[in-house]
């Protein structure tokens, strides 16, 4: 059972009004009782779990309650209103959301469910979050479940809650979701993966001892004394996807080995970066600097991948804040208040346009080619004729970049150029090209532009100017 001292102290100490969580506690513990988990133990150890991981993740008090309530409705005899009654609206109606969002098994079932998981995070973040929370700890406990419904469950988190937490920049959430997911349907390939990393593990340690001890050797002799480094071997995921792609066995895969630097400011990620490059060889063509430029899902970091003695090592390099951004992303700053004011507008713009695109009736396989393509984890970057950038989906054209800067500039789009040279509005674009659009007042879309254009938030605005006639 429940130590309630000892746990509640836990979860209580990310608590702002300790005495409402407690209530809140209490009353799940209550109501549950005396509900059992596959694995025999009490059922509040579940939303206890689910609370406890929203606190470590700084979520606010409502966001823990709601962790802690969000099974009541499903399974007891509490209702919607009770709670309303006992904890507030607020938090009521994410329990709703949340009840209203059943199994989600895959992209190829109940499209409705799909619709409402999406409509419930536009209205209100928290709902995915706390989602997110609950899929994490049913996949840690998902052994207990019977092998077709495990393999169900692992793959609606590798094809929907993973990509979700990717495009919310919660990638230590996706890493660990895709990582169990992936230990579930691939169960052959997990174990014989991990078994050659067992068996690289010495020459790796070597490695990360080696590259540790240089780093921390010259920082210190150039002055950077604030530096926290962290190495590791990739995951098994990672190393598998690397595989396939490569077409290679893991022995022969030159980059299993990562190290990040975090430092105290951005300015300092900049000397790193030029010290990393006096000490090893960069590889032609690896260097990202996503600080400058940062990714939809708020994500910020320089790489840089660099020749260590023969073996090839892939490096990161941000500062604190940065690297809580990048391990929590929206749930580090769902309010939008502490995150770089660049980093805040883009995620908004992609929230928006997200929730935007579904309110056109779309039919299933339409909504499931545009969720899928709003997943993607690919990314390319475009800049305006000002310099300013713009982060779009890999495989955007001129026509979705069009929209992605105005609605009035799409509508009205007469033509392209891209680095200089006129492109059709189907163009393809690619990271680092400057696109300038053209437009008439006399032009307006037609239903051919549906054809042309990849983004769903672009074809939702064209449909939405066809249907007024203007």
């Amino acid at each position: 059972m429940l130590t309630k001292k000892i746990e509640l102290e836990k979860l209580l100490a990310a608590a702002q009004d300790k005495d409402f969580v407690h209530l809140a506690f209490d009353w799940a513990e209550k109501h549950h009782l005396p509900q059992q988990r596959l694995d025999g133990s009490p059922y509040i150890l579940h939303p206890y779990r689910v609370a406890l991981e929203l606190g470590k993740w700084r979520m606010d008090d409502t966001a823990l309650i709601a962790g802690l309530l969000h099974d009541l409705v499903e399974d007891t005899d509490v209702s919607v209103e009770e709670i309303e009654s006992e904890f507030g609206a607020e938090i009521s109606s994410i329990v709703a959301a949340l009840t209203k969002i059943k199994e989600l098994p895959s992209f190829s079932k109940d499209t409705e469910n799909l619709r409402q998981l999406i409509l419930a995070m536009g209205k209100d973040v928290r709902v995915i979050i706390i989602r997110l929370a609950d899929k994490l700890d049913n996949m840690r406990t998902a052994e207990f479940l019977e092998a077709s419904r495990r393999e169900g469950f692992a793959k609606g988190v590798l094809e929907i809650y993973a990509p979700l937490a990717h495009r919310l920049g919660m990638n230590i959430v996706k890493a660990e979701l895709e990582d169990r997911a992936f230990a579930v349907l691939h169960e052959g390939e997990y174990k014989k993966i991990q078994e050659r990393l067992r068996l690289l593990h010495p020459r790796a340690s070597q490695t990360i001892k080696k590259v540790e001890h240089e780093l921390s050797h010259k920082f210190h002799a150039s002055g950077l004394t604030d530096v926290i480094i962290q190495a590791r071997v990739k995951s098994p995921l990672s190393i598998y996807r690397k595989m396939r792609k490569q077409s290679k066995g893991i022995d022969e895969l030159e980059d299993i080995v990562a190290v990040r630097v975090i430092n105290e400011n951005k300015a300092d990620c900049y000397k790193t970066l030029a010290l990393l490059h006096e000490i090893y060889v960069p590889v032609e063509g690896s260097f990202t600097d996503y600080i400058s430029y940062p990714k939809l899902n708020m994500y910020q970091s320089i790489h840089t991948t660099c020749d260590v003695g023969g073996e090839i090592i892939e490096f990161q390099i941000r500062t604190g804040d940065m690297h809580r951004t990048s391990e929590y992303g929206i749930a580090a700053h769902w309010r939008y208040k502490d995150m770089s004011a660049l980093a805040a507008k883009g995620l908004k713009n992609w929230l928006d346009s997200f929730y935007e695109w579904q309110m056109d009736k779309l039919s299933r396989d339409e909504f499931i080619h545009n969720l899928k393509t709003e997943l993607s984890y690919d990314e390319i970057f475009v800049l305006t004729p000002k310099g300013d950038v713009k982060r779009l989906l890999n495989g955007s054209s001129a026509i979705d970049f069009a929209y992605a800067v105005h609605s009035d500039i799409g509508d009205h789009f007469r033509g392209c150029l891209v680095n200089g040279v006129m492109q059709p509005m189907g163009y393809i674009l690619k990271s680092g090209d400057r696109v300038e659009i053209l437009t008439a007042k006399r032009a307006h879309p037609s239903s051919d532009w549906l054809k042309i254009a990849r983004k769903p938030s672009a074809r939702y605005k064209i449909r939405r100017r066809l249907r007024s006639g203007d």
